[in-house]
């Protein structure tokens, strides 16, 4: 378990603890799937972005909470974004090597 530093924020509760998992083939489809039907945006690194949050939203399990692309898009802070990043390339190395 994991903790963001300033919590998605949802009717009025904060959520910071997190479980970082592995991306499963399941998550990624799910992945592509979110993709084909968002909106795209205009700029390069606005799409890269959306990329990463539609692969993020399925490597992260928050209890009580339906983490989802949008969710994280309207709620998660800019610097959680780099902690759950940095919670999931730790899991990959810690795997990696186990």
């Amino acid at each position: 378990m994991a903790k963001l530093k300033y919590g998605l924020v949802i009717d009025g509760k904060t959520y910071k603890d997190f479980t970082p998992k592995l991306l499963t083939i399941g998550g990624e489809l799910a992945a592509l799937d979110y993709l084909e039907t968002a909106a795209p945006v205009a700029s390069k690194i606005g799409q890269e972005l959306l990329e990463n949050t539609a692969y993020l939203a399925q490597q992260v399990e928050i209890a009580g909470v339906d983490v989802t692309p949008d969710l994280l898009l309207d709620k998660l802070a800019s610097e959680d974004y780099y902690v759950i990043n940095q919670a999931i390339e730790d899991l990959q190395k810690k795997s990696a090597t186990a």
